[in-house]
């Protein structure tokens, strides 16, 4: 009897052991992107509620598309969340503002609070041009993340790791821009 007592508490051991490491696994929150269902593993995530800013139909104004999105703690990979999301597209009638075949490189945020967002040449040589296209592409992404991340004041865009004088030939981006509500329609 007493080996059937051991044989038992054993079972109920490693049991318990089993559902405390499964806990210990999911509680590391499962990315959900509400649009496409696609899932990533990242620690300490927690459900938010965001807005991604794309052209409306006629592309004069962006946007706000709002999600909900499991979002790290930690404000660089909050950024680079977000800015995947861009470039991923919007989920509704709205219309993208970053070329498809566009990628994100690198993303960090200095001291300052300058989020410094580098693409690969794709969001240059597949761009589809005109200043009014230009400026949707640069404020979607600035006011995407200076309107969702607090740690966020400007955002530096950079092709391959190099500042470039322009996106397309129209808009100066060799500085920070900082976030445009004027270019937002509600």
């Amino acid at each position: 009897m007493k080996r059937r007592y051991a044989i038992l508490i054993s079972g109920v051991v490693v049991l318990l052991a089993a559902v405390i490491g499964l806990l210990v696994y999911v509680s590391q929150e499962e990315e959900v992107d509400d649009r496409q269902g696609t899932r990533t593993i990242s620690s300490r995530s927690v459900k938010s509620r965001v807005h991604l800013y794309f052209s409306d139909e006629v592309n004069g104004y962006l946007v706000a598309e709002e999600r909900n999105l499991s979002m790290p703690e930690d404000p660089v990979q909050r950024s680079k969340r977000l800015v995947q999301a861009l470039i991923d597209g919007p989920g509704t009638e709205l219309r993208p503002t970053i070329p498809p075949k566009t990628t994100l490189r690198a993303l960090y945020v200095s001291e300052k609070g300058v989020a410094h967002v580098d693409f690969n040449q794709a969001v240059q040589t597949e761009h589809r041009g005109g200043t009014l296209a230009e400026l949707l592409t640069i404020y979607s992404v600035v006011n995407t993340l200076c309107l969702n991340i607090p740690e966020i004041h400007a955002v530096k865009i950079l092709i391959e790791g190099h500042e470039k004088k322009t996106l397309s030939g129209h808009i100066d981006t060799q500085e920070p821009f900082k976030a445009n509500l004027l270019m937002l329609k509600e």
